[in-house]
């Protein structure tokens, strides 16, 4: 069922208790078997006919020519074109609490950053912990050590140090908190994680393509005209929107992903 054929579904149910009731009633401009097709997603008719239909569903003129046109595309691409920013769904209370923390976020010095290197497991649990963050901001000692397939003992002697180093903090009955945004500042004492990072970024892109996985590409640069870089904002909104949409899942049914979307000049010498 294509955007057109969706919304005069969902608005003829509000009305009328079957196609035929609607079509007896407003006698479109084509007959019951073809209304019945367009309905069903399996035709889709002219424009001029199309907008008779939206209108006598009382459908938003606009909204459904929109929707018409999506479904008259040969390709997603096309078809994303013609969806309207303004109508993607859009991130709760919780999510916008989320990507606007009220606290800063951790910056690494470079003491923290020799330790992170030397001990991968530790920036493990760090990531870990600030990708959870916005859902529960209190790990104990025995989510980690199952997480992660430590020991009590070893998780234990895991987040101490974290905390020992100023990474998280301790708030009481094995319990221990973080912030959720971590940044590495471009600083030459700090290119050693912050290549770390990238590089393990790199591993997991390389093992999900061995797997026969389709891994997203990391970055793509193309000669874009001012006019085709507001497009390709257009559509990276309508993406972050649907993503933002997604429902939560609780942590045994998902993985973490983190999906980063970013666009800019780039300058060559």
């Amino acid at each position: 069922m294509g955007e057109f054929s969706s919304q005069i579904h969902s608005a003829r149910l509000k009305n009328y208790r079957s196609a035929k009731a609607f079509w007896t009633a407003k006698q479109p401009s084509c007959s019951y078997a073809q209304y019945s097709l367009i309905e069903r997603g399996t035709d889709l008719p002219l424009a001029p006919l199309a907008a008779q239909i939206a209108k006598c569903l009382e459908i938003d003129l606009r909204d459904a020519m929109y929707a018409w046109a999506a479904d008259s595309m040969p390709s997603d691409d096309l078809k994303d074109l013609f969806k309207r920013t303004d109508d993607a769904p859009q991130p709760d209370a919780s999510e916008i609490k989320a990507l606007a923390p009220a606290s800063p976020p951790l910056v690494i010095n470079r003491m923290q950053a020799n330790l992170l290197v030397e001990k991968r497991h530790l920036h493990d649990i760090l990531s870990y912990m600030a990708t959870y963050y916005c859902h529960h901001e209190r790990f104990t000692t025995s989510e980690i050590a199952q997480v992660f397939a430590f020991s009590k003992t070893e998780a234990s002697a895991a987040l101490n140090t974290l905390y020992d180093y100023g990474l998280i903090d301790c708030i009481g009955n094995n319990e221990y908190s973080c912030k959720m945004h971590i940044t590495i500042p471009h600083e030459a004492d700090l290119e050693q994680l912050q290549y770390q990072v990238f590089r393990r970024a790199i591993e997991t892109f390389e093992e999900a393509a061995a797997e026969g996985k389709k891994p997203l590409r990391a970055t793509l640069t193309r000669l874009l005209t001012p006019e085709q870089y507001a497009a390709v904002e257009h559509r990276f909104r309508i993406l972050r929107n649907w993503v933002w949409s997604l429902p939560e899942l609780a942590i045994d049914e998902a993985k973490p992903h983190t999906i980063g979307l970013f666009g800019a000049e780039r300058r060559f010498k």
